[in-house]
């Protein structure tokens, strides 16, 4: 692909994810269907299940786009040796070259401990079914997924986003026109800013064929509720 038809494409990425973000902002009633549907298919395993999750992951595509490349070598570390304790590479480029994040040695490598530190995590966070969802969450987590989305990759870190992403999903349910409301919207929006990762320019906003939550759960959450 010539430089031009490249930037092309990265352009129609563009505009049909800025088009995925915005449609469903029309009303206060659809917005959440959208923020739900993402999370479910790519980050919240007790919805769909782990084994979707799996097929999901092995079905990607391995990153060409420059930008991409540029992003992954900015934030990840290569993995040159064989690491069977600890999750699967965040990302495989065109050359089979794979990308794991920075704090991926120091990630949980015991199933056990990695269960018994989310569950009392997610009993902190009022989460739901923990003790049922614990595996799953293992299971994703082995996909290298959570490495995508989040800047420091712990089992307390996963329970994080999820309660973060329950609560935003809550307050734009029913939105309030209320300096409370949008004080607790904003404070939800920007833990999980903080939390997470900028994400790829295009390979992360189209190989899920939805956007990541930060596109979907701050960028356009911000856009729609929070403008001063």
């Amino acid at each position: 692909m010539n430089a031009n038809a490249r930037q092309r494409a990265v352009e129609t990425n563009a505009v049909v994810m800025e088009k995925r973000i915005r449609a469903p902002l029309r009303s206060h009633r659809s917005l959440p269907r959208l923020p739900r549907e993402i999370f479910a298919a790519t980050h919240n395993v007790r919805a769909k299940g782990a084994k979707l999750l799996e097929d999901t992951i092995k079905s990607l595509q391995p990153v060409t786009d420059p930008l991409d490349i540029a992003y992954i070598k900015a934030h990840f570390q290569p993995l040159t040796a064989t690491a069977t304790l600890l999750p699967q590479p965040s990302y495989v480029l065109a050359d089979g070259s794979r990308y794991v994040p920075l704090d991926y040695f120091d990630q949980e490598t015991d199933r056990d401990r990695f269960l018994a530190r989310y569950i009392a995590k997610a009993h902190e966070l009022q989460i739901e079914d923990a003790e049922r969802s614990a595996p799953e969450q293992w299971e994703a987590f082995q996909t290298g997924i959570y490495g995508v989305c989040l800047r420091s990759v712990t089992p307390e870190n996963i329970a994080v986003k999820e309660a973060l992403v329950r609560d935003i999903e809550r307050l734009i349910e029913t939105p309030a026109d209320s300096a409370a409301w949008r004080r607790e919207l904003r404070s939800a929006v920007d833990a999980l800013d903080a939390l997470e990762m900028p994400f790829s320019p295009v390979y992360d906003r189209i190989a899920f064929g939805r956007p990541p939550t930060r596109d979907s759960h701050i960028t356009a959450v911000r856009e729609r509720f929070l403008q001063e």
